[in-house]
């Protein structure tokens, strides 16, 4: 079983049930609206079935939509055009569950459809439990560093805080590539009960597995930024659109101590036409050896001995070369 699949079958135990997104209802997000707005925007989606939800208003209205002749006139004569017309229509109960989460995932802080933690591990005997700054800032403005970095993922709203981890000196290098370290990270992400991480990655399983949103702005979504001890980091989401919902390693945001990007693929090793790295720093001193093994898997040629250095690829296909040389 690979680290997705894993994955996805240490989510369903977050949830009571779970619907394949591909029977999924079309859900209407209209947020403030009224009975008569909701039902106007119903009549716009077209023919069928629709689910328009409100909610901060905790209301959620199925209407059917049809096409039927215009009623006559007052002058009885009859007009032969049709319309669109909404009727009210019940909603099921895995359907008011459905919404009964989305709207605790959105009230849940920090309040908002997009949610985004900033997770620090910190070693035994430091406090966790630790709430970010509301003055929380990206990632990016703390990584100080010459060379070019992955940002993190966007931060709607701070959320997070300090965090213990079961695997003492883990980082970046242990849980970019798949396989059971990783498996174990995303694990361990899932069931963190601290800051209600948990219960909101069940409440979007269930939310998202029912209704099918049709404005992107309105998903539930969960993403994370996990910083380690070292102070290397790597970013996680949810990713809503396989069925089952997985959490994710996002390959492309790996940093190391030292502040270079660590590649997850061969490509990755260039960047986007030459990537430095730059080991002449302070920072954790397994880097330099982990990033050598990292881009040497790819079976790219690389001496161990250099400390400052720049990949660069050329060709393309199966004639695609990547050479790494010392640049002072």
């Amino acid at each position: 079983m690979d680290s997705r699949n894993l994955v996805a079958t240490m989510l369903f135990c977050f949830t009571t049930f779970f619907v394949s997104q591909s029977i999924a209802t079309t859900y209407i997000p209209c947020d403030g609206c009224s009975f008569s707005q909701m039902s106007n925007v119903a009549v716009s989606h077209g023919v069928g079935r629709v689910l328009v939800g409100n909610v901060p208003g905790n209301t959620m209205q199925a209407f059917r939509v049809y096409l039927a002749p215009q009623p006559k006139v007052m002058s009885r004569v009859s007009n032969n055009k049709n319309t669109l017309f909404a009727d009210l229509s019940s909603t099921s109960a895995q359907e008011a569950a459905a919404f009964s989460a989305y709207v605790e995932f959105h009230n849940a802080a920090p309040v908002g459809y997009n949610k985004h933690y900033e997770l620090r591990i910190v070693n035994p005997g430091e406090p966790v439990g630790v709430p970010n700054s509301l003055a929380v800032k990206r990632l990016g403005d703390l990584i100080h560093s010459d060379t070019q970095s992955y940002g993190p993922m966007s931060v709607p709203s701070p959320g997070g805080g300090t965090v213990d981890y079961p695997t003492p000196g883990t980082n970046v290098y242990n849980v970019i590539n798949s396989g059971p370290q990783q498996n174990a990270f995303l694990q361990w992400l899932a069931h963190l009960t601290v800051f209600g991480i948990s219960n909101q990655t069940g409440k979007l399983v269930q939310a998202a597995g029912i209704l099918h949103i049709t404005d992107s702005s309105y998903a539930p979504q969960l993403s994370f930024t996990v910083t380690f001890t070292d102070g290397s980091h790597i970013g996680v989401y949810a990713d809503t659109k396989q069925a089952p919902i997985q959490l994710v390693v996002n390959e492309d945001s790996g940093v190391d101590s030292h502040g270079n990007n660590v590649p997850a693929t061969e490509e990755a090793v260039t960047g986007s036409g030459t990537q430095m790295y730059d080991f002449t720093k302070s920072g954790n001193e397994t880097d330099h050896a982990n990033m050598y093994q990292q881009i040497t898997r790819f079976g790219v040629n690389l001496s161990p001995n250099l400390w400052q250095y720049a990949c660069v690829s050329s060709g393309a296909g199966v004639g695609r070369r990547t050479d790494c040389k010392w640049v002072q």
